[in-house]
């Protein structure tokens, strides 16, 4: 079971859930619930890596810092 949270993308804040599935379900049907973030223009930032490991709701996954120009 999986539930679209998100209404309004133009309106999305940090922390807002975008939403909702039943994790155990989807990995003992096999799935693989590593999530892609893709940063489009990387070439302006670098980027700070959190602690490894799990991240909670509304934690940090990595910081991005503008490059010195």
């Amino acid at each position: 079971k999986i539930i679209l949270e998100l209404i309004d993308a133009a309106k999305l804040r940090r922390g807002q859930l975008l939403l909702e599935f039943d994790r155990e379900a989807l990995l003992e049907e096999g799935f693989d619930l590593a999530t892609p973030v893709v940063v489009s223009n990387s070439a302006r930032f670098v980027m700070e890596k959190s602690a490894p490991g799990a991240v909670s709701p509304g934690g940090v996954l990595f910081r991005l810092l503008p490059k010195d120009e």
